[in-house]
């Protein structure tokens, strides 16, 4: 794919809708319509585009609202690759090889740097060791 081509697509993923191919390959937080998924952007390695999107949501359990939020990471715009769940919600934005998510305090920052292999397995992310979790693509 051509880098004009690449930009192209990843410009309009920033407007789609990702919500069915979620659906379909697994993804295991709730997509009732009371969710928010923005797009922070892509990150380009090789052949390979991640675009990356903040996920929150919520879902009702006792009569009570409980929040989830995720960083979720597509590969070629067609593949969900999995996610990075938070334990607070957050907005990101990519710079170069990163993306830099807003965080309680400079202590913690909220960074992941991805590596020529993609997203790390393992990142320290606003005071958390957070594990990637792939998608169901990847356990079959």
């Amino acid at each position: 794919m051509s880098p004009l081509l690449a930009m192209l697509a990843a410009g309009s993923l920033a407007h789609a809708d990702i919500r069915p191919m979620l659906r379909e390959q697994g993804f295991d937080s709730q997509l009732n319509g009371r969710e928010q998924i923005t797009y922070a952007g892509h990150i380009r390695q090789g052949r390979n585009d991640y675009q990356v999107y903040v996920y929150r949501g919520d879902f009702r359990a006792a009569a009570v609202d409980h929040g989830v939020n995720s960083i979720i990471v597509i590969l070629n715009g067609s593949t969900f690759l999995g996610r990075y769940a938070l334990g607070l919600p957050t907005e990101c934005q990519i710079r170069g090889q990163r993306v830099i998510c807003r965080t309680e305090g400079p202590r913690c920052p909220g960074i992941i740097e991805f590596t020529t292999r993609g997203p790390p397995a393992e990142i320290w992310f606003a005071c958390d060791v957070l594990h990637f979790e792939f998608g169901s693509w990847a356990k079959h």
